[in-house]
């Protein structure tokens, strides 16, 4: 046993040293009567006093054990590598791409979203921005590369309806070759969006318009062709913005067709002004003049706008009379009119009673006298104030319409004739969001109330549609 070696400790820190190298006594030479103490667990339970005996190798049946061991190593752990490579690549192999995708899709479309919002709020620097971070997710996606062609589109076409209204526009020049450079560039976008998604009509539409504002009339038709929905509001304004070129078609023809489509999606107010076009066009002065006092009560204005206001003016000077175009009818303001609602005292109630029996027979001039009647007593009386809404607005006097509506709102913000007329302005001049607004506003505010039908549908309309009401 002359491996074995005892630990001693020395009286001294001078002794520790000299201890070191001091002979280990043989374990023979402990003496038979001696006791070794008894060794247990835990700290302290040995006698520190006598010295330890510890032993530097490992038992002799521990040599064999740690061989075999050692031997069967390199098997165990190849078995436990193989068996996670065939649970990667067999049992969850999509997992992984999927977590890191996910995100991604998700901040794409909230991205996306935002720029489509952008737009039809008129808002350019939020739809840039938005696009610009949609490209930053992902450069290639046919979402954004259609988002990218659809705002170069949109403000070719504003650039092009200003010159269409501008009859002396330049030719050449600084500003007529950004026109061209624009042109040019939403030509490139809208056919590169066409050729990643060919089956979309949204993409076709757009290098429709984009063709048409380049001057490519044929090319332009033949794209056309390819319109799975000609139906639909996006593809009425496509085709009947694209006849406003043509030589053969009547701009009469066009203008009609753009009726059906003032509410086109888009730059807020895009379908109005093509209208305007076509109007003066056609030579329906008065027409032209009043979708203009709509189209200035946008929220925010067209960029055509002063154009198309000199052009209309400079009509009108000029013009001779010409059948108008036809409008679509009047709606009735109201289905019924019986004879038992006809109030028995005077109280202002009554006379508004009176005053709604007179316009839904068609005598405005009478419903206007009795609310004038009520105003002149009680000037704030919410009533009245949205029956003056009501017979301005059928007028297509806008801007008095809503102010009237305000005014009874102001008065009492509970009074919801007055709330859905406010609404009802909005939507029809062609401030689609802030329309939708008011709708939503309304249904939250008076939930269990008798709303028109038009109020929820037209509270999330599909996109590029009008609810009918």
């Amino acid at each position: 046993m002359r491996d074995l070696h005892s630990v001693s400790g020395a009286e001294n820190p001078g002794d520790a040293e000299t201890a070191g190298h001091r002979e280990t006594p043989r374990v023979d030479d402990i003496p038979r009567s001696s006791k070794l103490p008894r060794i247990t667990d835990g700290p302290g339970s040995h006698d520190t006093a006598r010295p330890l005996v510890r032993s530097e190798r490992s038992p002799a049946e521990s040599g064999p054990l740690r061989r075999r061991a050692a031997a069967w190593a390199p098997f165990v752990l190849g078995a436990a590598g193989a068996a996670f490579l065939v649970r990667g690549w067999f049992l969850s192999p999509a997992e992984p791409v999927e977590s890191k995708e996910k995100p991604l899709q998700v901040a794409l479309a909230a991205h996306l979203a935002a720029f489509d919002q952008g737009v039809s709020l008129g808002d350019w620097e939020q739809a840039v921005l938005a696009l610009d971070r949609a490209s930053r997710v992902s450069p290639r996606d046919p979402g954004v590369l259609l988002a990218r062609a659809k705002l170069a589109v949109e403000q070719a076409d504003a650039a092009w309806l200003v010159r269409k209204a501008t009859p002396a526009a330049p030719t050449d020049g600084a500003n007529f070759e950004d026109f061209v450079r624009g042109a040019g560039e939403a030509r490139a976008l809208a056919e590169e969006a066409l050729r990643a998604t060919p089956q979309s009509d949204d993409a076709r539409r757009v290098l429709v318009s984009a063709l048409r504002i380049f001057g490519e009339e044929d090319r332009a038709r033949q794209v056309a062709a390819g319109l799975r929905d000609q139906s639909s509001t996006e593809s009425v304004f496509a085709l009947a913005a694209l006849d406003l070129i043509s030589s053969d078609v009547p701009p009469e023809s066009a203008a009609s067709r753009l009726r059906q489509s003032v509410w086109v999606s888009g730059l807020p107010g895009k379908g109005r002004a093509t209208l305007v076009y076509a109007l003066v066009r056609a030579g329906d002065i008065d027409g032209a003049r009043v979708e203009l006092d709509k189209l200035a009560l946008l929220a925010r204005p067209h960029p055509a706008a002063a154009a198309l206001r000199a052009l209309v003016d400079d009509a009108r000077s000029t013009a001779k009379p010409v059948t108008a175009i036809p409008r679509r009818a009047k709606k009735s303001m109201a289905k019924l009119c019986p004879e038992d609602l006809k109030a028995s005292s005077h109280d202002p109630h009554s006379v508004a009673h009176e005053a709604a029996i007179a316009r839904c027979r068609g005598d405005i001039t009478t419903a206007r006298d009795l609310y004038q009647s009520i105003l002149d007593a009680s000037p704030t009386d919410p009533e009245a104030l949205t029956g003056m809404g009501d017979l301005e607005r059928h007028e297509d006097n806008w801007d008095a319409a809503r102010n009237f509506y305000a005014e009874a709102l102001r008065a009492n913000p509970a009074f919801l004739p007055a709330a859905i007329g406010a609404a009802d302005v909005e939507w029809e001049v062609g401030n689609l969001p802030v329309a939708q607004r008011k709708y939503r506003e309304i249904l939250e505010a008076f939930p269990n109330a008798t709303h028109p039908p038009r109020v929820q549908e037209r509270a999330t309309p599909a996109r590029g549609s009008k609810a009918s009401g």
